[in-house]
């Protein structure tokens, strides 16, 4: 089986959540103690975590999209809540909202802005990324200047003593009842940018991924 490395961290979530849901419905209906409208009061109030997560389409789009999060294990779940930079196999197999080694991605343009965030996608001529705020950009790759990758998380990792111990489990427990995106309600994102019918033409001289870019860059200095 391929690696699929191609795929970014929401692809291969997205893939694992879909595998889960034909194994049934036995993580989904895993009972749970706490309270699950405490939690969710937790989740939306000090908590803070929709300004970097969206559950059917409220928040913003940093981190995983929540709003099926419960398709995953409580324990995955708290484990991702308390410890945000563990490799992916100590949340209970992979199952939960986790996906992929966590990383934070800073790039630097040409013209001197610079944007830290996540990577969401790519193709041959542009990423796109979302900053700590939420805020998605498009990149061209043809103006990359720098690209640095971080192997932890933006999520911040205090959660343990930010929270008590009761407070995270109502906030798990108000995850498991997140079982599936509510697709009446989409999240609105804008997409600066475009591509001239030249580029398009040429594709094959554009550079293939963001990290094969970085090393051109590297070698012509």
């Amino acid at each position: 089986m391929p690696a699929f490395s191609q795929f970014t961290s929401d692809q291969v979530w997205q893939l694992v959540s879909y595998i889960r849901s034909l194994a049934g419905t036995a993580v989904a209906s895993e009972r749970v103690g706490g309270d699950p409208a405490a939690g969710k009061a937790v989740f939306e109030g000090r908590g803070q975590c929709l300004s970097c997560h969206t559950v059917n389409g409220q928040g913003q789009p940093v981190g995983p999209d929540l709003s099926a999060a419960g398709n995953g294990s409580a324990q995955a779940l708290e484990a991702a809540i308390v410890n945000p930079n563990q490799p992916p196999a100590a949340l209970g197999g992979g199952r939960g909202p986790r996906r992929g080694p966590p990383t934070t991605l800073t790039v630097k343009t040409a013209d001197g802005h610079e944007y830290r965030g996540v990577l969401k996608s790519e193709d041959v001529f542009s990423l796109q990324m979302v900053d700590a705020t939420g805020q998605l950009h498009l990149i061209d790759k043809a103006n990359l200047a720098e690209v640095r990758v971080e192997m932890k998380s933006l999520m911040p990792d205090d959660y343990a003593r930010r929270l008590t111990a009761p407070e995270i489990q109502n906030v798990v427990a108000y995850l498991k009842t997140l079982t599936g995106r509510d697709l009446s309600t989409p999240l609105a994102v804008s997409t600066p940018g475009g591509l001239t019918s030249e580029r398009i033409a040429n594709a094959q001289a554009e550079p293939q991924n963001w990290l094969s870019y970085w090393g051109d860059l590297q070698g012509r200095h």
